[in-house]
C-alpha cells in the first residue's frame, strides 16, 4: 500500500508539535494515559476470567464423563462396551490436554501483567519545547528523529484515519533532544537567511539546481 508522504507529513507535523514537543504534551499524554489505563485493565480482566471460565467448563466435561463411566459397568466379553469405554478414555484425554493448555494460557496472563513496566509520563519533562518544521528538514535529522522516537505509523485504508506511535525511554531521551534541536536550529538559520539583504553577485557566482520545483513531483511513503 502506497500514501502520499506530504499528506502524512502533515499528521507527523502536528503529532510531534502536539504530543511530543508541545507545551501542553503532559497533560494530553496523561489524559491519554488514564483512558488507555482503564480499558487495558478491563480487557485483561475479562481475558483472564473467559479463560478461568473455559477452565471451569473443560473440568466439569471431565466430571461428566467420569460419572457416566462410574455408572455403567463393563464386562469383559463386551466388545461394544469396550469400545465405548475406550472413547469416553480417549475424550477426557483430550479434554485434559485443553484444560492444560487454558492453564498455561493463564499462567502466561498473569506473568504478563506482572512484568509489565510502569509508564513514565515525566521522561517528556526532559525535552525542551520546540517548533518543529519537519516539511522543510534536512533527512537525516528528520530521520534520526524517528528512529530516535521509535516513531510507528498506522494507516487505516478503509476509514482514512491515521495513527501516530512513539516510545520514548529514558536512554533515548538525549537522542531525540539532539535531533530536534538539530531541526530547530536548520530552520531557525533558513529564516534568518531568508531575512538577510541579498549580496551582490560576484562573476564567480555559480547557479546549482538543487531539486525540482515543489508540486513538481509526488513524493510517496510504503507502509
Amino acid at each position: 500500500m502506497y500514501v502520499r508522504e506530504d499528506r502524512l507529513l502533515d499528521c507527523v507535523q502536528t503529532f510531534f508539535a502536539q504530543r511530543v514537543l508541545g507545551q501542553d504534551r503532559a497533560v494530553l499524554l496523561r489524559h491519554q494515559m488514564a483512558k488507555q489505563g482503564i480499558h487495558e485493565r478491563q480487557d485483561h480482566k475479562k481475558r483472564i476470567a473467559a479463560v478461568e471460565k473455559a477452565i471451569a467448563q473443560l473440568g466439569r466435561r471431565q466430571d461428566n464423563l467420569m460419572d457416566e463411566r462410574e455408572a455403567k459397568t463393563i464386562d469383559d466379553n463386551d466388545e461394544a462396551g469396550r469400545a465405548w469405554a475406550e472413547r469416553l478414555r480417549a475424550r477426557f484425554a483430550d479434554l485434559e490436554n485443553q484444560r492444560r493448555a487454558k492453564l498455561a494460557e493463564l499462567d502466561e496472563l498473569r506473568i504478563v501483567a506482572e512484568r509489565e513496566q510502569p509508564q513514565q509520563p515525566e521522561l517528556l519533562d526532559m525535552l525542551p519545547q520546540l517548533s518543529l518544521d519537519l516539511a522543510d528538514a534536512p533527512d537525516p535529522p528528520q530521520r534520526g528523529l524517528y528512529e530516535a522516537c521509535g516513531m510507528k505509523i498506522y494507516y487505516d485504508h478503509v476509514t482514512r484515519n491515521v495513527t501516530i506511535r512513539a516510545t520514548l525511554r529514558a536512554e533515548t531521551v538525549p537522542a531525540v533532544e539532539q535531533e530536534a534541536t538539530v531541526i530547530a536550529l536548520t530552520s531557525a538559520n533558513a529564516n534568518r537567511d531568508m531575512q538577510a539583504p541579498p549580496q551582490p553577485a560576484s562573476d564567480d557566482d555559480v547557479a546549482h539546481v538543487l531539486r525540482v520545483l515543489p508540486g513538481a513531483h509526488n513524493r510517496w511513503s510504503a507502509l
